[in-house]
């Protein structure tokens, strides 16, 4: 029984999370319709298992309500967009145990929920993700010159910076998409703005503040003639999360 529903949460889990990275990779804005088909078939795979068993057990109700804290949570503070978010609330509930795809996958005892393991998957990515970034920017040092010869900020932002962000010639921005520029002018000068956290918002309208910031970051650029600029890329997450559910 317990092999038969791991397989059915599978088959519900792995294509919501396709088609939403093939849209997060394509456009970074997915359709609710994939979480609500998601979350429904979820639902009724868990009720129908629950019926079955007479016990889903204590497990599956803490994996449920951890999913929706750190979705609301990581969203509430900026963290991660409104996709990423409903993604881990959905995730949740659609995979409430870990898998193992034998009979004794689940007998009760299970000490650690399941979205605890796609979570940490989830940060080792972001942390090779990270590093790759770190290793780029040191060697772009023969192209640009000083890390950070025209820009201003403090330790903490160019540290945020070196691992967040890369730099990219200005005339390379009109045809890019999908980031965020980490420079802006204050008093003629250019300075880093880097906060850890954003405001909660949409995804529409995230997107079109985003647009916005990258239109003014070009047409400053050209301005000042500046030889580079330090830019933040939207890396597709709902990949990161479909990697870190595979592992």
């Amino acid at each position: 029984m317990v092999e038969t529903v791991e397989y059915l949460w599978m088959l519900i889990t792995i294509p919501a999370l396709l088609i939403g990275s093939y849209f997060d990779i394509r456009d970074r804005l997915i359709p609710d319709k994939i979480w609500l088909i998601q979350l429904f078939a979820g639902l009724f795979t868990l009720i129908w298992w629950g019926s079955t068993t007479n016990d889903l057990g204590l497990i599956v109700y803490i994996n449920i309500v951890l999913g929706l804290i750190f979705g609301l949570v990581f969203f509430m503070l900026g963290a991660f967009g409104g996709a990423d978010s409903k993604a881990i609330i959905v995730l949740a509930i659609s995979s409430p145990i870990k898998f193992s795809f034998t009979i004794m996958a689940f007998d009760g005892d299970e000490i650690f929920p399941s979205i605890f393991f796609m979570l940490t998957n989830f940060m080792v990515i972001f942390i090779i993700f990270a590093l790759i970034l770190l290793i780029y920017n040191i060697s772009s040092r023969s192209k640009f010159g000083s890390l950070f010869g025209e820009t201003g900020g403090s330790r903490m932002q160019k540290f945020n910076v070196l691992f967040s962000s890369y730099r990219v010639s200005p005339d390379k921005l009109l045809t890019m998409e999908h980031y965020d520029p980490v420079e802006k002018v204050v008093d003629d000068e250019w300075v880093l703005h880097t906060p850890l956290f954003e405001a909660p918002v949409d995804d529409d309208t995230w997107e079109k503040q985003t647009k916005i910031a990258r239109e003014k970051a070009i047409k400053d650029s050209i301005k000042t003639e500046r030889s580079y600029l330090w830019i933040r890329p939207q890396p597709p997450g709902l990949v990161f999360i479909l990697v870190a559910y595979l592992f």
